[in-house]
């Protein structure tokens, strides 16, 4: 889907399959000097592993309540074409001095060595004169239709140790 839109836009991508045959999708647009600095708009298609205990089927749809129930439907899948959008705008820009990537890959939800890992010990020029990488993280607030803030997190997945007690039920995170 994400590759048929950015097609359609006129955008050339490219398919890089991991050893484990995951298809990853990257675009570049901007500044054709090689030195240009860049900016990654990443995000992960994969989805968290269908496990035990799930109130709704899984691998189904069904919405209750006005809410959709299935693997995928919150995690990074808006982010994902937040960035799509982001991208297209972008093009649009007069001579740009930086470019601008747009990073879709799987392996996240397992820990991100076969993802994000793996490119970047697989093919770290994707990933030359990089300043900074935007992904997943933080909150965002709606009020009705309206959007009252769209967090960035400058970090994600760095050990801050703590001694917690917990009680209820585990959730994802």
């Amino acid at each position: 889907f994400l590759r048929d839109v950015l097609h359609q836009a006129g955008v050339a991508t490219k398919w890089i399959v991991s050893p484990d045959q995951q298809p990853f999708l990257y675009a570049e647009a901007g500044s054709i000097d090689p030195v240009a600095p860049r900016l990654v708009l990443l995000h992960h298609v994969d989805v968290v592993p269908a496990g035990p205990d799930w109130s709704h089927p899984p691998f189904g749809s069904e919405i209750e309540d006005g809410s959709l129930f299935c693997r995928g439907t919150i995690d990074d899948k808006s982010l994902g074409i937040a960035h799509l959008v982001a991208f297209l705008r972008f093009r649009q820009l007069s001579s740009p001095d930086y470019s601008l990537v747009f990073l879709a890959v799987g392996g996240e939800e397992t820990g991100g060595l076969q993802g994000t890992g793996w490119l970047v010990e697989n093919h770290p020029e994707l990933f030359e004169n990089v300043q900074a990488v935007l992904t997943e993280g933080g909150t965002n607030r709606l009020y009705g239709d309206r959007l009252g803030w769209w967090a960035i997190e400058v970090a994600q997945k760095r050990p801050l140790w703590l001694e917690a007690t917990a009680f209820g039920r585990p959730g994802h995170g």
